[in-house]
């Protein structure tokens, strides 16, 4: 329970300090891949960050954090409405990294990870694009661990 509340505290401070950075603005393709050296640059590349609740080889299930401005929440475990998770499915070439978060710094450090590293309840930031049937296409998952 502490660590979800963590996350989503984490979740809205980040949040709260992107809001009106880089609005509008384009990226170089070159910096979508870059590995983001903060945490408002990981989540401005990611598309989608919540919890694991269905995971696979091929996919998970994540029930999203939900940001409004100033507020951002989650949905409690083993309380998530179906209709609100989101189906993820893993690329070709999708890379896992475990992103380790200093909550002090801001700064993050990585640790190469695999499809095997995702369990229930892990909380995961993923790039990618939707499809036709809302599913997301994630080319890039990081396990996300707030530390500090």
């Amino acid at each position: 329970m502490k660590r979800n509340l963590l996350f989503l505290l984490i979740t809205l401070s980040l949040f709260i300090s992107c809001t009106g950075c880089g609005s509008g603005v384009s990226h170089p393709a070159d910096s979508l891949n870059a590995t983001p050296q903060n945490g408002e640059a990981l989540f401005e590349i990611c598309k989608l960050n919540g919890t694991v609740t269905e995971f696979s080889d091929r996919g998970c299930v994540l029930t999203p954090v939900i940001s409004d401005d100033s507020v951002a929440c989650q949905a409690a475990p083993d309380h998530e409405d179906q209709q609100d998770q989101v189906t993820v499915s893993y690329n070709d070439g999708c890379s896992f990294q475990i992103a380790h978060a200093n909550l002090q710094t801001g700064e993050i450090t990585y640790e190469d990870a695999s499809v095997a590293d995702i369990k229930k309840q892990t909380e995961l930031l993923i790039s990618g694009e939707y499809d036709t049937n809302d599913t997301l296409l994630a080319d890039r998952v990081f396990i996300y661990r707030a530390e500090g």
